[in-house]
C-alpha cells in the first residue's frame, strides 16, 4: 500500500510542470511506463478541441511513448476507442475479450492487456501492458483514476494556453499584413505629383501624400 502511494504521489508532482503539452505528457506518461511498469501509453485527442471547434468527426494521437509502436494516429470518434467509455468509467480488456483486437491501433502487439481512461469529454489515455494475461481489475483501475483526471485538467489547461499564442499569433500577424498594406498604399500614394490621399468614412484620411497636405493647409489658411 505505501509503494502504491509513494506511485501515486511521484505521479502527481510530475503533473501541470509545463504548459507544453508534448512536455507535460511526457513527463508523466514516461513515468507512469516506468514506475508501474507499462508498456506502451498514448494520448488521444478530439479533433474538435484541437482545431477550435470545428468537427471533423475524428481524434488524433498526439502523444505516445514509446513513439515507435504508434501506428495509426487519427481514428474516427465512434471507434471503440471512444465508444467504450460512454459511461465516463475507465475500462479494461486483455488479448481474451473479443474488444481488444479492435482497440488495437499499435504495433507488435502480443496478448497483453489494454486500459482506457477518459480525460473528460475531450480525449482518452490509453495504456497497454504485455506481460499480463487478465484484464486491468476495477481496484486497479480506481487506484489511477484521479491522478490521471488531474492529468486531464493539466492537458485542458496546456490546450488553452497554445490557443492564446496561437490567437496572439494569429492577431499580430493581421496587425502586421495590415500595415503592410497601408505602408504600400503610402508608397503609391507618394509616388503621385498631384494632391492624393485615402479618406476614411469618418472624414479623417488614412494615408495622404504631401501636396494632399499642402493643399490642405493652404485651404485652411495656414502655411505648411
Amino acid at each position: 500500500m505505501s509503494k502504491d502511494l509513494s506511485i501515486i504521489n511521484e505521479l502527481v508532482f510530475s503533473i501541470g510542470n509545463s504548459l507544453d503539452l508534448q512536455e507535460n505528457c511526457d513527463a508523466f506518461c514516461t513515468r507512469l511506463l516506468t514506475r508501474k511498469n507499462y508498456s506502451f501509453v498514448s494520448l488521444w485527442l478530439r479533433n474538435d478541441v484541437l482545431k477550435k471547434g470545428e468537427d471533423t468527426g475524428d481524434a488524433t494521437c498526439v502523444y505516445a511513448c514509446p513513439l515507435e509502436m504508434a501506428d495509426h494516429t487519427i481514428l474516427p470518434v465512434d471507434h471503440p476507442l471512444f465508444t467504450s467509455l460512454t459511461d465516463g468509467k475507465p475500462v479494461s480488456y486483455s488479448a481474451h475479450d473479443a474488444e481488444f483486437q479492435l482497440l488495437i491501433a499499435e504495433k507488435q502487439i502480443l496478448g497483453g492487456a489494454y486500459a482506457l481512461y477518459p480525460l473528460g469529454d475531450f480525449g482518452v489515455l490509453k495504456i497497454y501492458v504485455r506481460n499480463r494475461d487478465e484484464a486491468f481489475s476495477s481496484e486497479e483501475l480506481a487506484q489511477l483514476h484521479d491522478v490521471i483526471q488531474k492529468f486531464a485538467i493539466s492537458v485542458r489547461g496546456c490546450l488553452s494556453h497554445q490557443a492564446l499564442i496561437d490567437e496572439v499569433r494569429e492577431r499580430t500577424l493581421a496587425e502586421k499584413h495590415l500595415q503592410d498594406s497601408k505602408n504600400a498604399l503610402q508608397s503609391f500614394i507618394d509616388s503621385i505629383s498631384e494632391p492624393a490621399g485615402l479618406i476614411g468614412r469618418n472624414l479623417s484620411y488614412i494615408v495622404a501624400n504631401a501636396a494632399f497636405f499642402r493643399v490642405h493647409a493652404f485651404l485652411r489658411g495656414r502655411d505648411i
